[in-house]
């Protein structure tokens, strides 16, 4: 029995000097994992993670692994995190570049544009000819309003490396909200033409094609976002509303119900929807949209609008004042609100209301042709016939402009019919209704002139 423990003890021993050399080989892996920078942001955080547990990580790894898996969260955009782990490391080691350059980029996103202008401008310091501290602080000038600075830095950034597609996105954003919509365009094209799948390049342009109303392209971009994500949800939404200023409605109501079976919670596109069932004079559809807008964003005056409009088009007078009275407690200095207020008025027969509405519209904006169109019919039934002449003599410009301008605007003509009526000119008001109802209008007074004159 006296041999039994060195025995023993000689069979630990071994299994002892079998299991170092492999945790040593497994701190090994995880380090090369942990400082990975190509790695997925993941393997790098739990690599990491795994080497702060183990408490067996060399001293002098401890902030450059810090910066790693801050690094990482940069990318993950948890951006709090990141923050941590890059503080802990720049208080090692306050000499790490990289640290500085994504901490700033934390502090950028999370609206700390003076804390990022800091660490951006000691980057810079020790590292003068990284184009991504450059970029960085360009970014935290734009968060800062300060357009002159950033676009000296976006230029610096792309001198530096004249092939940084991230920087000609970045400028492109100051550019589109600097509302300098060829130059963002420009940007968002060289990026693009440099990295042709960056999708968000291609989304951002898209949405300057579509506030821009060039709507062709616009869609164009949509397009190409959707092949590299089939599934993006604010591409197609863009896409739809853009299907939808073509008076494209079908398509739009494609893209529009497929963002809803996507994310039924997406209240723009029951907007959007709401707005292509109004023109396809689908009334009850569209007011069910509004109201799925008005139970979600009770606030927001257009909503109370757009059914307030949808109510008037399908003759539900009452409910129409109820809904555009809250629209205007909400948004009173809006005229397209106060002329389908009178709108509104005018069908509950309140016809004295209803000239005052028009009048407001008209006091907010002197070139609306409807509401003088309106407000002109408003006054025939008031027997004032001058007021109501130079009503409609002032509103017949104004609208063949809006037909020169958009010549498929059913309801335009279907508008100046109305004033050719009221002027006499049987003739050129029933070209405008053929017109109008050619064009998909089929209004009470579209269809009752028509049928009058034995067209329909």
């Amino acid at each position: 029995m006296r041999h039994a423990f060195p025995v023993i003890h000689a069979a630990f021993l071994a299994t002892l000097l079998v299991a170092v050399p492999a945790r040593a080989n497994e701190i090994e892996t995880q380090m090369a994992q942990c400082s990975d920078r190509a790695a997925d942001p993941d393997s790098i955080i739990d690599a990491c993670g795994w080497l702060f547990d183990s408490g067996r990580l060399p001293r002098y790894a401890v902030a450059r692994s810090y910066a790693s898996r801050g690094i990482a969260y940069v990318r993950q955009e948890k951006y709090e995190l990141a923050l941590d782990d890059l503080g802990r490391a720049l208080a090692r080691n306050s000499g790490i570049a990289e640290a500085l350059i994504h901490r700033g980029i934390a502090y950028s996103h999370t609206g700390r544009n003076v804390l990022a202008l800091n660490d951006f401008n000691k980057a810079i310091g020790l590292t003068p000819r990284d184009a991504r501290a450059f970029l960085g602080r360009a970014n935290a000038h734009a968060g800062k309003d300060d357009t002159e600075r950033a676009l000296t830095d976006f230029e610096k950034a792309i001198k530096l490396k004249p092939d940084y597609a991230e920087a000609f996105f970045d400028r492109g954003n100051l550019q589109a909200k600097e509302k300098e919509r060829d130059l963002a365009i420009a940007d968002y094209t060289q990026a693009i033409t440099l990295d042709p799948a960056y999708k968000d390049a291609w989304m951002q342009r898209a949405n300057v094609h579509a506030t821009g109303e060039d709507h062709e392209k616009a869609i164009a971009d949509y397009d190409k976002v959707l092949e590299l994500d089939p599934e993006s949800v604010d591409a197609t939404f863009g896409r739809g509303v853009a299907y939808g200023e073509l008076d494209q409605m079908d398509l739009a109501l494609a893209d529009l119900n497929r963002v809803l079976e996507l994310d039924p919670t997406y209240v723009q596109a029951y907007f959007g929807r709401g707005y292509a069932y109004l023109q396809k004079n689908l009334y009850e559809k569209a007011i069910a949209d509004y109201d799925e807008v008005i139970a979600r964003s009770p606030y927001v005056a257009d909503a109370w609008h757009a059914r307030g409009t949808a109510y008037v088009e399908s003759s539900q007078f009452d409910l129409a004042l109820s809904d555009l009275k809250r629209a205007l407690e909400l948004k009173p200095d809006d005229a397209e609100i106060h002329y389908e207020h009178g709108r509104a008025l005018a069908g509950t027969e309140e016809t004295d209301k209803a000239v005052k509405a028009f009048s407001r519209a008209i006091s907010l904006d002197p070139e609306h042709a409807n509401a003088l169109a309106a407000r002109g019919i408003a006054y025939l039934e008031q027997d004032e016939t001058d007021a109501a002449k130079s009503d409609f003599d002032a509103a017949k410009p104004l609208l063949d402009k809006a037909i020169e301008e958009d010549p498929d605007d059913a309801a335009t003509y279907a508008t100046r019919g109305r004033v050719q009526q009221k002027r006499g000119d049987t003739t050129a008001a029933l070209a405008d209704f053929q017109t109008a109802h050619d064009k998909g209008d089929r209004s009470e007074p579209v269809i009752t002139a028509l049928k009058a004159a034995g067209k329909i």
